[in-house]
């Protein structure tokens, strides 16, 4: 089959034959209909953290051609189910291989089933983004998740985690701010703060900054903001601050976290406000 293979030295990759995988006892062979380019796959080519001869890429959506000999025969996942899901293809030292290739290996429960509702194409990169998204606003942030999960199991997992987390009782309104909010990552946080307020039955205000171009998509469904800042506005976390009528934001979503976005989203919270951003120079990752 053909794959798109690292160059770790010359810094780049390049297709290349390569033997087909076939699928551990857990696992699914998966033939690739379509892929969808990562932030962080051009990024671990350009600086490279596994060696030459990995297969690179992240998202993907395709259908099952092989099941391992341990997933159940009951399961949604069978032969010709479409599925989407994503791989570390050389943006760790770990030595999986990625997702572009004409045939991927995937672990059965890192996949997405498919609705008929939707194309390979359109959901080929949600995996990744909405993990992430879920991960930052319910597990980092501690924000009420739709679903039960040991939290305490969590944060002994995770220790360094707790310092993210808002246990505080917000009183009568919990004020959450995105800024990026016309972002990827930032679509889905939007739509999971307001599964939060649903979920807990408290009042949520969602702030954000993004272009006033996007104002008008951001405040209809599904992402229902209450107040938009332009992120060009010199004193746009003043603004946001303003939004509140002085309280301050107690979750904070830096999607972009670049230049100065980290400290004046910072500058944006309560007393006992949290913060998350994404991986970033500025933040230290």
């Amino acid at each position: 089959m053909e794959a798109l293979i690292l160059g770790a030295k010359a810094r780049t990759a390049h297709i290349r034959d390569t033997p087909q995988p076939a699928p551990a006892s857990t696992e699914l062979l998966v033939r690739v209909k379509a892929i969808a380019l990562n932030p962080i796959d051009p990024l671990y080519i350009r600086h490279p953290l596994g060696r030459s001869g990995r297969l690179v890429g992240s998202d993907f959506a395709g259908a099952i051609v092989q099941t391992g000999s341990d997933i159940p025969t009951d399961a949604s996942l069978r032969v010709e189910h479409e599925v989407a899901g994503y791989l570390q293809g050389a943006c760790s030292v770990n030595e999986r291989p990625g997702a572009f290739a004409e045939f991927v290996v995937v672990p059965s429960d890192l996949v997405l089933t498919m609705p008929n509702s939707v194309t390979v194409e359109q959901v080929t990169g949600v995996s990744p983004v909405a993990l992430t998204a879920a991960q930052t606003m319910w597990y980092r942030l501690g924000m009420a998740a739709p679903f039960a999960y040991d939290r305490k199991q969590v944060l002994q997992e995770r220790p360094d985690w707790r310092s993210t987390i808002n246990e505080q009782d917000q009183a009568d309104i919990t004020n959450v701010f995105i800024y990026g909010a016309s972002t990827s990552i930032a679509l889905f946080a939007a739509q999971m703060v307001l599964l939060s307020a649903k979920s807990s039955g408290k009042a949520i205000k969602l702030y954000g900054a993004a272009r006033e171009a996007r104002w008008k998509l951001l405040r209809a469904e599904p992402y229902g903001y209450d107040a938009l800042v332009d992120y060009q506005y010199p004193d746009w976390s003043g603004k946001t601050r303003g939004f509140t009528g002085g309280v301050g934001i107690h979750y904070a979503f830096d999607c972009i976290s670049e230049a100065s976005s980290i400290e004046r989203t910072c500058s944006t919270l309560t007393p006992d406000g949290k913060t998350a951003i994404v991986r970033s120079r500025e933040g230290g990752a």
